[in-house]
């Protein structure tokens, strides 16, 4: 069977465990009774299911608490991964049907070849799992152990592996795929050397310009006629991609008042009277009593910068023993207790050999007194330097891990090898310890493998204690701000009564349905729901008052922008000044035409329309700025194609009208014709990254994720 084959084999494991997780969700009755709710979204025609979809989420909000080595995510994480997932199922869906269309595989043979073969997959060694620690490099007998002890493993491992041949496998055809559209980018030899051609001169020139502020707003008068003119020639310039809203909101902030802030420091100094008499014996359990939940007590060793100034300064010229009285620290009071100071390395690492008896269970078979006679004897033997550590733990370790890392426990912060930690950092590198299991369950035998460089740090026992409002403030507040949201039952009355209370109004335009948060509220999801759902109206506000984090809001819908082209009236605002600038380009284009109907000379047109004479100097096609005018094209591109000496015909720009005369014409040497093809071929190339924007915009895509988070 082929290799990677045998990862697939297993895999089902994986697969049926995280399945067993879900299967309460999925047998629910989430939308029991309910057959109409729409699906999260629909791809090219396939439906994604709430159901499939949750069960993604699940999975991958597993695999991030694993990581990060705790049991609770951030609303942000949340969001993050369900935008992530979704970016996956819509680019999944894509390309595989652009992969199926011209026939893109992957074969055994290539698969075998990136894990085992001449071609290694790049992410793969890159890894550190799979890098031998002895050379550096990555170790093809190592993966091809681990991929035939698939079986052994922990369906954690199993199922990363089945990730990781999945990554492999569509890099790959990505790769396949984007070379394929990548060589039928085509720049002619003619082409090229037109673009040469070009490219070899430079002009000198002197410029008179006519700002458009030089005619005053009250000059033009601006009718319908011209909005519609502007906005029909520029209208690609608003096309929205995405369905939209545009809100209004008031934020009502749920601040602490004096009275909170009076009562907090009484409170604080009550727990710093108490603190000064704990001794260190009782210190966790008396700061996890009275510190905040996400600052409980931490014996680890840390340097004085790890602290927030002041408590930075204090602690690194604290000594053992000293107390650190109350602080305002942005919104927190702090205190703390230095108990230790020690010089300790950053980092830690070493080795371990596993010994278990039959107390461990799992059929381990060896007793109690086996186990002890056989650690004896290799801390015996590995001490006296007769037996080489790795060999002993490929030959006597029960790690099932040892096929993977031989031992080998990687370097961790100060404090994160537990309860070898001190007993690590004791030891000298090289030495070898034993431990006792806590549960008479086995040995560990250790060698220190790694120290980084001592440096001063301190065990800080720290009570922190949050400066937020009391629950009457937070109900005053929300008392207010719900009698404003139901005195204001429309739009305008919102706009007109926060005038009259003196409320700051805050605008989010272009909000997408997917946003997680507005300008100024972090967690909006709720917010941006309300917004999108079909029974909300333009000029509504919300009966509800949202909650986020510390402030109550009041929110208004003043637009729905769909997808596809924005109206006129969506962007009269916006497009106001590009329409004044034409018609003051009108006024000053037929200003300078009369001028030059009298005289071709620069000097003179500037006498007669009293603008001053400015010089542009090597101006060719690859310049990104006409001099002190900054990006005007027009006029970069005119004085780029004139070979000659002349005044150029009056030309509109995106800051005002020019009359340019092209003094002279320096030739310069010629790029070679083909590195300039070759370069424009890579730089059309480079446009891959739009691939996906345009595979996207031609296939229909819905996306009903805002009705369900």
């Amino acid at each position: 069977m082929a290799i990677i084959g045998e990862i697939r084999k297993h895999s089902g494991l994986a697969v049926i465990i995280v399945g067993i997780a879900i299967l309460a969700f999925i047998i629910g009755d989430l939308f029991k009774g309910n057959a109409k709710q729409p699906p999260i979204g629909v791809i090219d025609g396939e439906e994604i299911t709430y159901n499939r979809f949750y069960e993604l989420i699940t999975e991958r909000e597993g695999l991030v608490k694993q990581q990060m080595q705790s049991n609770q995510i951030t609303n942000e994480q949340s969001h993050q991964i369900r935008e992530d997932i979704w970016r996956e199922l819509v680019e999944t869906k894509l390309t595989d049907r652009e992969y199926a269309q011209l026939g893109l595989q992957v074969s055994q043979r290539e698969m075998n070849d990136m894990y085992l073969g001449d071609f290694i997959h790049p992410s793969l060694m890159q890894m550190p799992a799979f890098i031998d620690p002895s050379t550096g490099v990555y170790n093809k007998q190592m993966m091809a152990q681990l991929i035939n002890n698939f079986d052994q493993l922990d369906p954690a491992a199993q199922a990363e592996l089945v990730q990781l041949e999945k990554y492999v496998k569509q890099s790959r055809q990505q790769e396949k795929y984007n070379v394929l559209v990548a060589s039928g980018f085509y720049f002619p030899a003619k082409m090229a050397e037109k673009m040469v051609e070009i490219e070899n001169h430079n002009a000198n020139t002197r410029v008179v310009s006519l700002p458009f502020q030089t005619v005053a707003d009250d000059q033009i008068t601006l009718t319908e006629e011209d909005y519609k003119a502007y906005y029909e020639k520029h209208k690609n310039e608003y096309k929205q991609q995405e369905d939209a809203r545009d809100l209004d909101f008031i934020v009502f902030p749920i601040n602490p008042t004096n009275a909170d802030l009076a009562n907090i420091q009484n409170s604080v100094f009550k727990v710093w009277e108490e603190f000064q008499t704990i001794e260190d014996s009782e210190m966790s359990m008396f700061v996890n009593s009275e510190s905040e939940a996400n600052a409980r007590y931490d014996s680890t060793f840390v340097k004085s910068s790890s602290f927030v100034a002041p408590f930075d300064s204090l602690v690194a010229n604290a000594t053992a023993g000293q107390f650190l009285a109350p602080q305002i620290v942005g919104r927190q009071w702090m205190m703390a207790k230095v108990q230790k100071v020690e010089n300790r390395p950053d980092s830690l690492r070493a080795s371990v050999i596993v010994v278990l008896n039959n107390n461990f269970g799992q059929g381990i078979t060896r007793t109690v007194d086996q186990s002890k006679a056989l650690v004896d004897s290799l801390e015996r033997e590995l001490k006296a330097g007769r037996l080489d550590f790795n060999q002993a733990v490929m030959a006597f370790s029960d790690d099932p891990s040892k096929t993977e890392n031989q031992g080998d426990m990687g370097w961790a912060l100060d404090g994160g090898y537990g309860m070898l930690n001190e007993q690590i950092i004791a030891a000298n590198v090289n030495d070898v310890f034993v431990f006792d299991r806590p549960d008479n369950s086995g040995y560990h035998i250790v060698k220190v493998t790694g120290k980084t460089p001592a440096s001063k740090k301190f065990r800080v026992a720290t009570i922190v204690r949050d400066i937020v409002p009391s629950d009457e403030t937070a109900n005053a507040v929300y008392a207010q701000a719900t009698k404003f949201a139901s005195e204001a039952l429309s739009h305008n009355a919102m706009l007109e009564a926060a005038k009259t209370q003196n409320l700051m109004v805050r605008s989010a335009d272009f909000t997408l349905a997917n946003a997680s948060r507005i300008r100024g509220v972090e967690n909006a999801r709720a917010i941006v729901q309300w917004a999108f759902n079909e029974e909300t109206k333009v000029g509504d506000v919300a009966s509800q008052v949202f909650e986020s984090d510390d402030m109550y809001v009041v929110v208004a819908l003043k637009e729905i922008r769909k997808k596809g082209y924005a109206t006129l009236d969506q962007v009269r605002n916006y497009i106001e000044g590009q329409v004044r600038n034409e018609k003051k380009a009108e006024v000053l284009m037929a200003k300078a035409e009369e001028a030059v109907a009298t005289t071709k000379d620069i000097v003179a047109l500037s006498a007669k329309l009293q603008a001053p004479i400015d010089s542009v100097s090597d101006v060719n096609f690859n310049s990104y700025s006409f001099g002190k005018f900054g990006p005007e094209m027009n006029a970069i591109g005119s004085v780029a194609a004139t070979k000659e000496t002349k005044l150029l015909a009056p030309m509109k720009g995106y800051y005002g009208v020019y009359l340019i005369q092209v003094d002279n014409v320096q030739q310069v040497s010629p790029a070679d014709v083909n590195v300039k093809k070759q370069g424009m071929e890579m730089e059309a190339q480079q446009k891959l990254r739009y691939l996906m924007d345009v595979l996207k915009e031609n296939t229909k895509i819905e996306d009903n994720r805002v009705i369900y988070f």
